[in-house]
């Protein structure tokens, strides 16, 4: 049987709809398999900082961004500030775990593609 306990390890993900359901099963699973870090959207900022500060860990630090993805300021506020304050670099993981964010997808593919 493969070990997925490394599966992630040293990447940061962006998890959209990450305060709870399935975005939060799919953060706690990142987590698990050795994510360096991990930022969660959505629109409730109380289920937000609670999300975050459950998955928070030594391994695995966790910071939440109140966000409606349906709005571009959101999307840019996710992807260019919190990208930036841990530092990508040239590895990072996106997971969409709410359908219909085509404009929030975009955003962070643009910030991640790969440097020189």
């Amino acid at each position: 049987m493969k070990n997925f306990s490394s599966q992630f390890d040293g990447k940061i993900a962006v998890i959209t709809g990450g305060t709870q359901g399935l975005g939060l099963a799919t953060a706690q699973l990142l987590a698990a398999r050795g994510a360096a870090g991990l930022i969660i959207c959505g629109r409730n900022a109380d289920k937000g900082e609670e999300a975050a500060a459950a998955l928070a860990g030594d391994h695995c630090p966790t910071s939440f961004v109140k966000a409606d993805l349906a709005e571009v300021a959101d999307c840019q506020n996710v992807v260019a500030d919190q990208l930036c304050k841990i530092g990508v670099g040239k590895s990072g993981v996106v997971a969409r775990a709410v359908a219909g964010h085509a404009v929030a997808q975009r955003a962070v593919e643009i910030v991640i593609a790969p440097g020189p």
